[in-house]
């Protein structure tokens, strides 16, 4: 376990509060006059959402903590496979926190730059990393903090009227 003090239950509780705050994400889009396609979701990205003057790919993680699960590895037992940090193709990712059953932040940042900081920046400064032994196998992941992706190029905080 790294110095976040991350363990199974807080990750299990991560995908727990990801799954549960999608309706209320959806309500979100709804109410900021977006429209919400989730048809086409895959490994790449979460859903499409558009408005009349944009329309692209969005990578959502939802939860309930004051952090995000990065996974760089996503299972580290042969075959290995990525975590979301390398295969999502969307535009942008939207963090959403949810406490209560209400929706409390929405943060969002453009794809490519959050990568970029991620790499040069993040993991530069605080190089923790957890493993996990649950759910799709032994998953390397790193978890900033709402504080640490304010630093990120082009984050933007959304209201939620929460």
């Amino acid at each position: 376990m790294g110095e976040s003090g991350m363990n199974d239950k807080t990750f299990d509780e991560f995908v727990e509060d990801e799954k549960a705050g999608q309706l209320l994400v959806d309500e979100w889009y709804s109410a900021n006059g977006l429209t919400v396609d989730r048809s086409g979701a895959c490994i790449g990205f979460d859903c499409k959402v558009s408005k009349e003057d944009w329309s692209g790919t969005v990578e959502e993680k939802i939860c309930s903590h004051n952090g995000c699960i990065v996974e760089f590895i996503q299972d580290i037992e042969p075959p290995i496979s990525i975590g979301w940090f390398y295969k999502t193709t969307a535009d942008i990712i939207l963090w959403a926190w949810v406490d209560d059953g209400k929706l409390r932040q929405v943060c969002r940042v453009e794809t490519p730059l959050f990568k970029n900081w991620i790499i040069n920046d993040y993991k530069v400064t605080k190089p923790m990393a957890i493993l996990t032994e649950r759910g799709y196998g032994k998953t390397l992941s790193i978890v900033p903090s709402l504080a640490d992706l304010k630093t990120c190029p082009t984050f933007e905080r959304r209201n939620t009227n929460a």
